[in-house]
């Protein structure tokens, strides 16, 4: 296989942003007249307020969130300066040598695809070792031809202090270095500088030797993470110059990175560890486990270890004393080590490895049909339980999975033959097990022995051959490691994280999650995008899921990677507001932060926390700054309407699929079989498959307002200033002369524009007739100024056109239906033989459990209750008071059942609509005589918003739900042919909506109309 690289737009928008910064060659030496240009892109941008600051600082900072394409980016905007700028030398510091093979890997891998979009310019990369060799820094000095010459650094590399690198730092006396040492012959190159995940790259070392060398030199730094701006001591480290932001949030709000499910995982067992010695001389400090739960006590010497614990390997066992750190007991037994973390037993291990296990195999069948690899990694404490004498993990592994993968072979069908034959390979002629390896710190791929050999070749594979690795011909699928694999390595098909090594306090829990966060890929190299996918976001997350799996002494591991998540994005997220948070985002001082706190609680919009840490986001909190934009404006100012947009945005993304807990003892939800019955027919109509049809749509009309959006867009061009200076014998004097070009080059050379097109009309899948007939209607210039904006731009354009013509037009989208199901996969709520399912997983109705007082909706009459499942799991405030507000009277209206949908996704021309409940109700006749004007059933689905007017939804949210309406309308008429006394209706639903209002509203309507 070979990796496909894909037009990225936020990638695009990135580089763009950078050459539109620069704007000048100068600005490559000098920024004092940037900061103008630099605030305009902050604020086109969408920078978050907190970070737009701009310095004399010679560099650019790019947040780009672990598992984007960070590498990939810098190489095409490396690309981009020398097309623009003819600069041919890169210097790029990285902190580690895991991030160093990524990159080799990353520029072998795209060496091809760069070739093609650059008029057949490569990299010629160069690495030195520190060892001494100064060949690859000589090379990379006297690179010739239009290839770009890179040489990768690590921070230590370039240390003058460090003996194996002072090499670097030495006069050279040859002619040929001008007796000057090979950093200063760098220097004198101009290379620019990248750097690759900036937090890392610290200390006075570093500092001096870049400082001396490179401080004039433009810099473009890359990080998923950087230092915090309010509490770095040293400038360098805190952001500015910010040109592009795609943090944490963001990159989960835009489906660019996997979902996180984390799993606590907890063994029977009684495992004791003694972590270190307590304030008093006589006491050490113990973790342990007892019933399920993880304790931490104080244990005096003398006191009954298994009176305290719980634990009776220890009864009638006291401590009598530590010596050489080593705990020594009373019954003389052989002392144990004081450990600074907790020690998991082999039990708990055994546990862990199991459900790891378990879980890599349930995933590994769907996805190997849609020719997918699966890996799976493990972080481990020590090398010597992978590699030692008694490797106690990798023999608890083995054992496990022989035994997991032999049940799993004697449950294969005729069907399964491929997934058979792929199993087989398990396994070598002499019956070893071939699917697990590690790679430690210290494996450098050498070959000397024949265990070195064995550990280069494994090397080679898990950290430098991406594509042999994820190979369905390579038998390697589960890697393990003691932290070596951190930032700079990752590989897209983690679907599965097991983390029996504990974490230390010093250790990022996301940047452990950022090995697997990437999207995957199949076997021919596509990467399995939501637009891969067609936008349906169960197809996304069915494939794109990373579990993580922990055990039972990280319980909390899910609210700290979500506080890490939080604490690293710069947009505002979550369910919760703080002091720090505003001033850290917004860039407020203390009393703007103060005031915005007491009008929210004042107005209802936040509450105070449990814990009194921080406040609660209620659903009133964009209305709350609508209504009272007078008293926020006062002392907000300017900074109103992106704390207005912001706090919009988090409410709608509240409870994005980011991270959840995948415990098995806690996810499943009772489904209530008579009232399953009921709801069948609801259930199979509207999930009927069904076909959208065009009809009646007028190109010209969407050429048209395209052609008038695009004249009101602003398309600034790009220039490029190059200063010459020549010799004028006659006047005997250097002249300097100033030229100004456009930046965007070859554009219109031969064939330029119509390459243009064609991409245009493939990447977004229209017609070519159209999108020459489009770009007839368009002024060329405004496109020759800018082309990738203008790509961006009228891409946007033209969507919004077709939707806005579909949607105002109610005869151009219809569909048609059929008897056969559209659900993907296992059925939520039923058998296939159409018996109701026993349980459905909470996950598919909410990831908020209601508490013991609350109950579904019912009336004195109703028994039992008419809600589908027998407890409550929502998603939001609106959801739980529809489950449980009283439903209306049955003179009118019998609510026979209703129920929260799990995502049944309604195809639309914009994007897969799932509403959020359903009802069937039995709608009385007025009339008494039956037998003219029986009762009708109506199929009622409601769609709930969190906000006190419609008018406040995101465009985007507002769309799917026009063109859900369309979809229940057209599946109205098409019940109709097939059942006279069955009504399909759809409605949105306000938090001060009620059911039995929204029901005469609706046919109050009707009967006007």
């Amino acid at each position: 296989m070979s990796l496909l690289f894909e037009k990225q737009g936020y990638q695009d928008d990135c580089v763009d942003s950078i050459i539109e910064a620069l704007g000048t060659s100068e600005n490559l030496t000098t920024f004092s007249p940037l900061r103008q240009s630099l605030q305009k892109i902050q604020a086109k941008n969408n920078i978050p307020l907190g970070i737009r600051t701009t310095s004399d600082d010679r560099r650019l900072d790019i947040v780009m969130e672990t598992g984007t394409g960070k590498t990939f980016t810098y190489l095409k905007a490396m690309f981009e300066l020398n097309a623009h700028y003819h600069v041919n030398h890169f210097l790029i510091f990285v902190p580690r040598l895991a991030i160093r093979e990524g990159i080799l890997q990353n520029i072998a891998l795209t060496s091809s695809y760069f070739a093609q979009m650059y008029g057949g310019r490569r990299i010629t990369s160069h690495c030195y070792s520190g060892a001494g060799d100064v060949g690859e820094a000589a090379r990379f000095l006297y690179g010739r031809g239009k290839d770009l010459s890179v040489l990768i650094l690590t921070s230590q590399s370039i240390a003058a202090k460090n003996k194996a690198t002072r090499v670097l730092h030495r006069v050279q006396e040859h002619e040929r270095y001008g007796r000057k040492s090979l950093l200063e012959n760098i220097a004198q190159r101009n290379p620019v500088i990248i750097i690759d995940e900036p937090h890392l790259l610290k200390g006075d070392v570093f500092k001096e030797t870049y400082d001396k060398h490179f401080s004039r030199a433009l810099c473009l730094r890359f990080g998923a993470t950087f230092p915090n701006t309010s509490t770095s001591q040293d400038s360098r480290h805190a952001l500015s110059n910010v040109v592009y932001c795609l943090d944490s949030l963001s990159a989960f709000r835009q489906y660019l990175v996997k979902q996180i499910h984390v799993s606590n995982v907890a063994g029977t067992g009684h495992a004791i560890s003694f972590m270190e010695k307590g304030a008093n001389k006589n006491e050490v400090k113990i973790a342990y486990e007892r019933e399920g739960n993880a304790h931490r006590a104080t244990l005096s010497y003398g006191e009954d270890i298994g009176v305290k614990t719980g634990d009776k390997n220890y009864d009638g066992v006291w401590i009598v004393r530590v010596a050489k750190d080593k705990v020594h007991f009373s019954d003389g037994r052989d002392p144990i080590p004081l450990r600074s973390h907790y020690e998991l037993s082999d039990e708990e291990i055994r546990v862990m490895v199991r459900d790891a296990i378990e879980r890599h195999f349930e995933k590994e069948k769907t996805l190997f049909a849609q020719h997918i690899k699966a890996l799976s990694l493990f972080f481990i404490p020590r090398i010597d339980d992978f590699r030692g004498q008694e490797p106690r993990i990798k023999r608890i592994f083995e054992e496990e999975y022989k035994k997991q993968q032999k049940d799993i072979v004697r449950g294969l069908t005729a069907d399964d033959h491929a997934y058979g034959a792929y199993l087989k390979r398990d396994y070598d002629e002499q019956g070893t097990l071939k699917v697990h390896e590690g790679y430690f710190s210290g494996d450098k791929g050498t070959k000397g022995s024949s265990q070195e050999a064995k550990e280069a070749s494994i090397c080679d594979i898990i950290l430098r051959d991406k594509v042999r690795l994820l190979s369905l011909q390579e038998p390697l699928r589960f890697v393990f490691s003691v932290w070596a694999l951190q930032e700079g390595w990752d590989n897209p098909n983690i679907f599965t994280l097991c983390k029996i090594a504990p974490t230390s306090k010093d250790t990022s829990r996301r940047q452990q999650v950022g090995r697997g966060l990437r999207l995957a890929v199949n076997n021919k190299g596509q990467r399995i995008t939501h637009a891969y996918c067609r936008e349906d976001d169960n197809a996304f997350y069915d494939i794109n899921r990373l579990d993580v799996i922990v055990s039972n002494q990280e319980r909390g591991f899910i609210d700290d990677i979500q506080r890490e998540i939080q604490d690293n994005s710069y947009v505002l997220g979550g369910e919760t507001l703080d002091h720090a948070t505003l001033k850290q985002n917004y860039a407020l001082n203390e009393m703007q932060a103060r005031e915005t706190i007491n009008l929210l609680l004042k107005h209802g919009a936040i509450t105070p926390a449990e814990d009194g840490s921080c406040y609660r986001i209620t659903a009133s909190l964009t209305a709350c700054m609508d209504q009272h934009k007078q008293e926020f404006q006062a002392f907000l100012k300017e900074r109103y309407d992106t704390l207005y947009k912001d706090f919009k945005n988090a409410k709608d993304a509240r409870h994005e699929p980011a991270i959840g807990s995948s415990n098995k003892d806690d996810v499943k939800v009772p489904i209530r079989h008579n009232k399953a019955q009921e709801l069948k027919d609801l259930w199979h109509a509207i999930t009927r498959e069904a076909r959208i049809v065009y009809e009646n749509i007028k190109d010209e009309d969407i050429i048209n307002s395209v052609r008038d959006d695009f004249a009101n867009e602003t398309i600034d061009p790009v220039y490029i200033h190059v200063k010459t200076k020549r010799y004028d014998h006659m006047q005997d004097k250097i002249i300097p002369e100033d030229t100004k070009t456009l930046g965007i080059r070859d554009f219109w050379q031969v064939g330029g524009y119509e390459r243009f097109l064609y991409r245009f009309a493939e990447k977004e899948k229209l017609p070519l007739p159209f999108v020459c007939r489009l770009f007839h209607a368009l002024p060329k210039d405004k496109i020759k100024n800018h082309p990738s904006r203008a790509y961006t731009m009228l891409k946007q354009l033209v969507q919004k056109a077709i939707h806005r013509h579909i949607i105002n037009s109610v005869n151009s989208v219809n569909y048609k239906f059929d008897s056969t199901t559209r659900i993907t996969g296992e059925d939520p709520l039923y058998d296939k033989d159409g018996t109701p399912k026993e349980h459905i997983k909470a996950g598919l109705l909410g990831r908020c459990p209601s508490s013991e007082s609350s109950s579904p909706s019912h009336n004195l009459e109703s028994s039992p209750p008419p809600y589908l499942y027998d407890k409550i799991y929502y998603d939001s405030d609106i959801e739980h008071k529809t489950i449980t507000e009283t439903p209306p009277d049955k003179k009118q209206y019998e609510l026979v059942v209703f129920g929260k949908l799990p995502r049944i996704n309604i195809p639309t021309p914009y994007k897969h609509y799932n509403p959020d409940f359903a009802y069937l109700i039995k709608k009385k006749a007025h009339d008494k005589n039956h037998d003219k004007n029986p009762d009708t059933t109506l199929f009622f689905i409601v769609e709930t918003k969190g906000y006190d007017k419609m008018a406040d939804l995101k465009d985007e949210e507002t769309m799917k739900i026009k063109y859900g309406r369309k979809f229940f309308h057209a599946l109205n008429e098409h019940i109709k042919k097939e059942h006279d006394n069955v009504e399909v209706r759809f409605c949105e639903r306000l938090p001060k909506d009620k059911l039995i209002d929204m029901l005469q509203s609706l046919y109050q309507e009707e009967a006007k109309t």
